[in-house]
């Protein structure tokens, strides 16, 4: 497993300083040092243009620019590659160079002795981009790469020689944004890039002919999906990423989108002021609809790529996004993926998403009555708790339910709440209500009530409106009535489909929705029946369970 340490390092401006601190070096520090550790005046630069098998290493370095440096009092460490390393490397661009240079070089001291067990250093080099350092086996490594000299010491550090050249690995960022193949996901991301002028960090350099000031402008870039999801474009933090490609893009907007079915603007609603029933009438396929469908979709695609990870390795049991969705036995998601290195952690590159609806977005939605947004009618309503001490306490969502009592007697007006329900997708769900005993908190009383359901929602005609009562189960055909002695699990509706997505949960989306799922949940017993069934109803929690098909 890869560890992050935070290191902090001293400068060490005389050879002397350096000596003596190697001198307290653990056995792996001496075996890899000169034989006699002898005291050296020589500077980095030196050490490099003194050994003919870095003499290429030795030419970048001076191309780079990084020779007067490499003179200086201040400390670095060198990985230097080998002239057989370096005989692959072929490009002549200049700032390529600058920066395969830069990625052989740390500032500060680095020795074997830093290392503890297989426990790998990440260490940041002079191109920002950071490699781990690791002892295995076989020997010291960096950056994957075997080291394979004794270290060098010189007056401002130390110098390793290395058997190739370090991968100069891009973040993962720049692979989701400069890959080939990923252009879908890389327009997606940059749409929410942010260049925010610095007044502070800005430099004046003059006026302009309105005597405003003219600056060597700085920008801070801000991207709200990265400050969201992961700071994938920095170096200091690792992260594991599944990347998609076109392909991979394309497909699962085209097996996602039916999902978020949207309606569009509302060109009425009415609210009848004596029972709470609401109706309303929206306009289907209008710019609106299109527009929070399309959205919706892509940000739903983008919400689970990253992983907050220390290493590449995938768990076996669970592996938690950074959107906070739970998948269990994660390995499928990467099973047709291509790993790839990045400076800042794991890449995989894949041609199919395979996240699990109901892992991902067809997900189960839970609301405890207590907390839910709703509207009473005919009722006397009073949040109760569950007794402590008692068989209900770990039963009860949250070891509070809601209990609607009765304020008539009227046989048409018993007392009912209306539920708003969010979140709801175009698909399938089993609904469910969920009901406590009156033991709960009146220990040894029992009682019991007969229920029906109605549910309200938006229709295929774009008019939301009550469907009929509900009062049976819809696969036992029995009559609804509550456990008088245990909790009570109701089953509203089997598979029950909605044709249109009430989604109001988005984190870009300024447009929002109304809530257009509605369950009305109230008593239904006769005057004949009072002697056998009261008209309380004790609602612990609404659930909607996903049916993938």
């Amino acid at each position: 497993m890869i560890q992050i340490k935070n290191i902090t390092r001293y400068i060490v401006a005389y050879s002397l300083c350096i000596f003596l601190f190697l001198a307290c070096q653990d056995k792996y520090w001496d075996d890899h040092y000169n034989p006699n550790n002898e005291f050296n005046e020589k500077t980095l630069l030196q050490l490099v243009e003194g050994e003919p098998n870095l003499s290429k290493f030795n030419t970048m370095l001076k191309e780079a620019q990084m020779d007067s440096i490499l003179m200086t009092s201040q400390s670095f460490t060198i990985w230097a590659p080998t002239n057989e390393a370096l005989e692959a490397y072929t490009s002549s661009d200049k700032e390529m160079a600058t920066q395969v240079v830069k990625n052989h070089i740390a500032r500060f001291v680095y020795s074997p002795a830093d290392l503890d067990g297989e426990n790998a250093i990440r260490i940041k080099m002079l191109n920002n981009k950071y490699q781990n350092y690791t002892r295995r086996a076989d020997g010291i490594y960096m950056a994957n790469t075997k080291v394979i000299s004794k270290t060098r010491i010189a007056s401002n550090g130390v110098l390793q020689v290395v058997d190739n050249l370090f991968e100069l690995n891009p973040s993962l960022w720049e692979i989701m944004i400069e890959g080939e193949n990923t252009d879908s996901i890389a327009k997606y991301l940059t749409a929410f890039d942010e260049y925010i002028f610095d007044p502070v960090a800005s430099t004046p350099i003059g006026t302009d002919e309105l005597g405003q000031s003219i600056y060597d402008s700085v920008f801070i870039h801000r991207n709200k999906w990265l400050s969201l999801f992961g700071r994938i474009e920095k170096e200091d933090s690792v992260y594991m990423a599944i990347i998609p490609t076109n392909s991979a893009w394309n497909e699962a907007f085209t097996r996602i989108n039916p999902y978020f079915r949207t309606i569009g603007e509302m060109l009425e609603e009415t609210i009848n002021q004596s029972t709470y029933i609401t109706t309303r009438e929206y306009l289907m396929g209008d710019e609106i609809a299109d527009s929070l469908q399309f959205n919706h979709t892509r940000e739903t695609i983008a919400q689970d790529l990253i992983f907050r990870q220390k290493s590449d390795n995938i768990p076996n049991d669970s592996l938690i996004s950074s959107n906070g969705n739970v998948f269990y036995d994660p390995g499928y998601l990467f099973s047709d993926a291509t790993y790839t290195n990045a400076s800042n952690g794991w890449a995989y590159m894949t041609d199919k998403l395979l996240h699990k609806p109901k892992e991902s977005w067809h997900k189960r939605i839970e609301l405890e009555a207590d907390q839910c947004l709703s509207r009473f009618r005919y009722a006397t309503v009073v949040t109760r708790n569950v007794k402590e001490d008692g068989n209900y306490f770990h039963q009860v969502s949250g070891a509070k339910f809601l209990e609607i009592s009765n304020t008539s007697t009227n046989p048409n007006m018993q007392p009912y709440a209306i539920f708003n329900i969010p979140n709801t997708l175009a698909a399938k769900y089993d609904i469910y209500c969920t009901f406590v005993p009156l033991e709960s908190y009146e220990v040894g009383k029992a009682d019991t009530t007969k229920v029906r359901f109605t549910l309200n929602y938006v229709h295929e005609d774009g008019k939301m409106h009550e469907d009929p009562v509900i009062s049976k189960d819809p696969i036992s055909g029995e009559v609804y009535t509550t456990n008088p002695r245990g909790m009570t699990k109701l089953l509203v509706a089997k598979g029950f489909k909605f044709p249109f997505a009430n989604f109001t949960n988005s984190r870009f989306e300024e447009k929002t929705q109304r809530i257009n799922v509605l369950l009305k949940v109230q008593t239904n017993v006769s005057n004949t029946e009072t002697s056998k069934y009261n008209r309380i109803l004790r609602i612990d929690r609404l659930i909607l369970e996903p049916v993938n098909e």
